[in-house]
């Protein structure tokens, strides 16, 4: 049932799919218990995706990337609809930066990161769980992003 008039709106978040060497970099915040998931989050406000996400993966990882295309969207929501969130997923590679573990999230609660194998993913509680399926691995044929148009008063 949806609630027009519900106080509480879906979240934007933007999402990072970093593959080296058929690993794929997956994070995990304080407080998240063995909660994991790709790198990124919400977007500022007028903030464009492909910036957001550089933005986040900088912030929870230390690396800088190259955005490509989007590669998924899924939607989270947690129990008594108090939590909505859409994620768009986005290939991206390395530009800069290296996984060390003394790297300190320098906007929220990334405590961990590294690059997990296919194989090993399946031990982890990671969200979204179709990232257990591995479609990661391969290349998708279109690009389903077409960037953000601004409106002037």
């Amino acid at each position: 049932m949806t609630n027009s008039n519900s106080p509480i709106k879906p979240n934007v978040s933007v999402r990072a799919v970093i593959v080296q060497d058929k690993k794929i970099l997956i994070v995990n915040g304080d407080g998240a218990g063995d909660f994991w998931c790709t790198p990124g989050g919400r977007l500022d406000y007028g903030e464009d995706l492909k910036s957001g996400i550089k933005r986040e993966v900088y912030e929870e990882t230390g690396l800088t990337v190259n955005v490509g295309d989007a590669f998924a969207v899924s939607e989270f929501v947690l129990e008594k609809n108090t939590f909505h969130n859409v994620d768009i997923f986005f290939r991206c590679e390395v530009a800069g930066g290296e996984i060390t573990q003394d790297w300190k999230d320098t906007g929220g609660p990334v405590i961990d990161r590294r690059f997990v194998t296919l194989v090993e993913l399946q031990n982890f509680n990671v969200f979204p769980r179709w990232l257990k399926d591995g479609d990661w691995l391969s290349q998708p044929e279109i690009n389903i992003y077409r960037g953000q148009d601004k409106k002037s008063p």
